[in-house]
């Protein structure tokens, strides 16, 4: 699917969104709503949101990022499973780790207060959530992010 520049609402390094887009795509990752990465009883990942593998590609390419274990603390909800958050971020929102890595920015002047990726008006977890699929969401970043090369490595004098 090609883009127009008008279709644009936030710029990515080239390469971190196609690392992204091939982990999407990949089938490594069994998808998942409401949280980054659902843990299983014996704390094994066995889903996660688009965002989840996000991180998991940015600390895979040397992001700094820490997963923590957060358990079931609401014994009335057994909705909420044990789930990993990346560098405790609270689990709504990408670590900013992964936005220097990925160099996500918004194109729309504004600065970025919290790293959510949006996908024509709705960030990238809402349509995760409201049961998009990964090739969906896949459509959706090669249609809104623009892909912008890495600045190269600056040498010391």
């Amino acid at each position: 699917m090609d883009s127009n520049d008008s279709d644009y609402t936030v710029a990515m390094y080239a390469d971190a969104l196609e690392a992204w887009i091939t982990a999407l795509e990949s089938g490594e990752y069994p998808q998942t709503t409401g949280m980054m990465c659902r843990l299983d009883a014996s704390y094994q990942p066995v889903g996660y949101c688009c965002l989840g593998v996000f991180c998991e590609v940015a600390m895979a390419h040397g992001a700094s990022i820490t997963r923590i274990v957060m358990e079931n603390e609401d014994e009335d909800d057994p909705q909420i499973d044990p789930h990993y958050l990346y560098n405790n971020n609270g689990g709504t929102y990408l670590p900013a780790e992964v936005g220097s890595w990925s160099g996500l920015c918004p194109l729309n002047g504004e600065t970025l207060s919290v790293l959510a990726v949006d996908l024509g008006g709705m960030c990238a977890a809402q349509h995760n959530d409201d049961g998009k699929t990964f090739a969906q969401i896949v459509e959706l970043l090669r249609k809104h992010v623009k892909p912008v090369p890495r600045p190269a490595a600056r040498i010391a004098d």
